[in-house]
């Protein structure tokens, strides 16, 4: 089994500094959990050039590979960069995409979330405590998943053969609901949950956190 990590990041440099010092502290121990690193940048502002390079390096040192794209087209259109760049080059049969705000604080941010799929015979999980949405808490669980009302698109895991299958994300949506519009499709596919029941790992507010007040700071290119 192999694993891809990819995250997507724009104009929130100090931001991905912190996710990329998480990724170096939590998820290396005796080796990574992850087999390939990707990093894209969605044409930021050359003003955070700069600030980038040391991110970015960060990044590099523990192996990832970093796209930095010249113009913004929007958080679809770079996801979908980044599963095309790893489907390409790597025999990822897991992938996860994380935005710029996501700190796992675990190996199991990976390795758990994968045994959590791996068990309950679903394809896509996705984690469901970012922002304020599911502070009511999920409504319903089994051994390893948890079920939330709202859908989050910060930290998913999509089995390869899942996208594959139903493909990737509509870039009609620039900046907002494309997780949710891919998820419903892999929902009517069979591959998770369906709507109002999105499947997150029952254990990830162990394993993963925000920064705060990003939500908030998150911008509308």
């Amino acid at each position: 089994m192999t694993v891809a990590l990819g995250v997507v990041t724009m104009n929130r440099p100090a931001y991905l500094g912190k996710v990329a010092k998480a990724y170096r502290r939590n998820l290396i121990t005796e080796s990574p959990v992850f087999d390939y690193l990707y990093c894209y940048g969605d044409g930021s502002s050359p003003k955070f050039r700069g600030e980038y390079g040391r991110s970015y390096g960060v990044l590099e040192s523990i192996g990832a590979t970093v796209i930095d794209a010249p113009e913004n087209r929007g958080v679809a259109h770079a996801k979908n960069a980044l599963l095309y760049v790893i489907c390409k080059e790597t025999d990822a049969d897991w992938i996860i995409l994380a935005e710029d705000d996501i700190l796992p604080q675990s190996p199991e941010a990976v390795t758990g979330y994968i045994a959590a799929a791996e068990a309950s015979g679903l394809s896509h999980l996705s984690y469901a405590l970012h922002g304020p949405a599911n502070l009511a808490g999920p409504v319903d669980a089994d051994d390893n998943v948890a079920y939330y009302f709202h859908s989050i698109g910060a930290w998913c895991l999509y089995s390869r053969e899942c996208l594959e299958d139903v493909g990737g994300f509509d870039e009609n949506f620039r900046n907002a609901w494309e997780h949710v519009e891919l998820t419903l499709r892999l929902g009517a596919a069979g591959y998770t949950s369906g709507a109002y029941r999105y499947a997150d790992a029952l254990h990830s507010s162990k394993w993963l956190s925000e920064i705060p007040g990003s939500i908030e700071k998150s911008r509308s290119e």
